[in-house]
């Protein structure tokens, strides 16, 4: 969302509340409730943050906070956290800590200032550290405000300013002030409107004798609403309301100073700069595994079947050590080590593949849970990558070499995103690789009534591509077999599995027999089962009325169940619920629920088959509807009586 710039009035006097530090008043600390929503555990009474450029050249970013606590639960806005970045490169720091806290005892407000000895320094890693800090006599009532400042030498680390927050915000105040020999630009990001004004700043920014006009982009917001987890939400910083600054370069020649500097924040400039790292050179180095590889591409295969062959043999000579990671180390040293993280391990498939004579890409992505790829593109905000090959046909497939569970066009949920780049493409370069194939689930149920009012029979249940990749990550997670059939099996479909088999695993295609016996609702002469025995879905996922962010689904795909119950003689259905035929959101949702009753058997397919990951809010009453339907089918009953 680019700026759109807007006179918007501020009202930081409406409530007769003062923003200067340590004048809280007795009104803000007896406060019954929230304002902006009622039932909320804390309040941002302001929350101020103003980025400026300083004469030691410098960025400073001033953070003013006061913040109402209302519940218990609460109370650990108290402890604060600030990571900075203390390097050969980098420069940063976090200086001028104050805070306070203040509470209502026996009809008085009482102020309890932090002592410093409650600040501390923590060293995480070589270059990063962090300063935390704790508020005393904090509790349910309480009013806590703190201020810091932090600074950094670079212009290309500028901190994002958050509008929204996970508690409501009675007043914002943002600002950027940079002066005009520094080029930038703001963007605005979520679903909140942000107002901003876009304005010269008064008085000057003086260095070298000279004089530079200040430009200021200010964001005034009063009542603004919490950010709120919701079901089915890849990452919900994607959808916080903030300001994020981007500075494209600095201009600066006065008396002997002469600064000209650009930053990369084009695709372009991000090629460039990774062509010339360490990812441009090893992504043209020998192929270490040169031996193997001419061996697979002498067998009379397909292609499929010669990609597949490689990234398997990427993969049991190298193990991933946990780590992401972007530039890879050189693919003899990966290999020698036995160890790396997905760079290092894609990037040495990547070499691989192309000495058996594929064309090969670089997908730059970030998982979903690190959220999308940034508008404004730095090498620092880019996750990671996989693979992608095209094989002889002109088809695509996407690879992933850290992980042992993959395979062609099958990868972990979290890479199946929706924005992956190409490395070194400048134009068509965007990808969605939210959903490159079909998934699918089939169960067949066949079981029979006993006299005894217990359901035995078996069930076999088929899966393909994402969902066999699913199993096979619970299968592998799970202690034993046996584990995986208490866990995964009895507890989740409330059965006794009383034999089990599975073909396939480690492949994307699975299959699981089991035999099985299920306890039945008994009352008088009538036995109540579900109609699908093993029930499909039990609650409506999307049971609010309202929804706020858009609905993210972890992949498309298709699930079947087709069941039989057989009744043995002097029983019969009594009741079964109606067939229906229903979809959502343009078609893109489909459900199909068919029954047919005889006398001694009850026959039920269902089908429900989902053909995108991403719905809007404007479908959400859509999608909320269909699944209620879906839920009240499968919570119904078919009643069965005894003659």
């Amino acid at each position: 969302m680019l700026v759109a710039f807007a006179a918007f009035g501020f009202s930081s006097s409406a409530q007769g509340f003062n923003p200067k530090f340590g004048k809280v008043s007795e009104e803000e600390v007896s406060m019954a409730t929230c304002p902006i929503e009622p039932e909320a555990g804390a309040l941002y009474i302001f929350d101020h943050g103003n980025i400026s450029y300083s004469s030691r050249f410098e960025v400073s970013y001033d953070v003013y906070v006061r913040i109402r606590i209302f519940k218990k639960d609460a109370v650990e806005l108290a402890d604060v956290e600030v990571p900075f970045v203390n390097s050969t490169d980098l420069s940063e720091s976090v200086r001028g800590v104050e805070a306070n806290t203040y509470n209502m005892v026996d009809g008085k407000l009482v102020k309890t200032e932090m002592s410093k000895k409650n600040i501390f320094r923590e060293k995480v890693s070589a270059d990063l550290s962090v300063v935390k800090f704790s508020l005393p006599e904090v509790r349910e009532g309480s009013v806590i405000e703190y201020k810091y400042t932090f600074s950094t030498t670079s212009l290309s680390r500028i901190p994002d300013l958050d509008i929204q927050r996970d508690y409501p915000v009675l007043h914002s105040h943002k600002e950027v002030s940079l002066p005009e020999f520094i080029g930038f630009n703001v963007r605005t990001q979520g679903s909140f409107p942000i107002n901003v004004i876009k304005k010269d700043a008064p008085g000057f920014f003086s260095v070298g004798g000279a004089r530079f006009l200040v430009k200021q982009v200010i964001a005034d917001h009063d009542n603004v609403p919490s950010l709120k987890d919701e079901p089915l939400v890849w990452c919900l910083e994607d959808y916080r309301a903030k300001l994020q600054t981007e500075v494209s370069g600095i201009e600066l020649h006065v008396a002997d100073l002469h600064v000209s500097q650009r930053y990369s924040h084009s695709w372009d400039d991000v090629n460039k700069a990774l062509r010339e790292s360490k990812l441009g050179d090893y992504q043209a180095a020998r192929n270490p595994l040169k031996d193997e590889v001419k061996a697979i591409v002498s067998e009379d295969v397909t292609d499929v079947e010669k990609i597949r062959a490689i990234l398997n043999l990427v993969r049991d000579k190298v193990k991933r050590d946990g780590s992401l990671g972007l530039i890879p180390d050189s693919p003899a040293s990966v290999l020698k080590k036995g160890t790396g993280d997905r760079a290092d391990i894609n990037n040495l498939l990547s070499v691989a593949l192309k000495d058996a004579g594929f064309e090969t890409d670089i997908m730059l992505l970030n998982p979903r849970s690190l959220g999308r790829l940034s508008y404004f593109p730095t090498i620092q905000q880019i996750g990671t990558f996989v693979v992608r090959v095209k094989d002889s046909e002109g088809k695509f497939h996407f690879l992933d070499a850290g992980d042992t569970e993959s395979d062609l066009d099958v990868l972990s949920p979290e890479f199946l995103v929706k924005n992956a780049r190409i490395f070194g493409q400048s134009s068509d370069a965007w990808v969605d690789m939210s959903s490159p194939v079909q998934n699918n689930t089939q169960m067949n149920i066949v079981v029979k009534l006993e006299d005894s009012g217990v359901l035995k029979g078996e069930y076999t249940e088929v899966m393909t591509n994402q969902d066999a990749y699913s199993f096979n990550r619970a299968f592998h997670k799970a202690e034993s077999e046996e584990k995986y059939i208490e866990e995964n099996i009895e507890k989740e479909h409330k059965i006794e599995v009383e034999d089990a088999e599975f073909k396939g695993v480690g492949t994307m295609n699975v299959t699981s027999k089991v035999s099985f016996s299920m306890e039945t609702q008994k009352a008088g002469e009538h036995i109540y089962i579900n109609p699908t025995v093993i029930q499909f879905l039990s609650v409506n996922p999307f049971d609010q009325q309202v929804r706020q962010l858009p609905v993210e689904f972890d992949q498309t795909g298709n699930s079947t169940m087709q069941v039989m119950v057989m009744v043995p003689e002097g029983y019969s259905f009594e009741d079964a619920p109606q067939n229906i035929k229903a979809t959502a959101c343009g078609g893109e949702i489909t459900f199909r629920y068919l029954t047919q009753v005889t006398d001694n058997s009850l026959s039920v397919r269902l089908t429900l088959n989902v053909g995108k990951v991403m719905f809007t809010t404007e479908e959400y009453e859509d999608l909320r509807r269909l699944f209620a339907k879906i839920a009240e089918i499968c919570n119904a009953k078919v009643v069965i009586k005894k003659n």
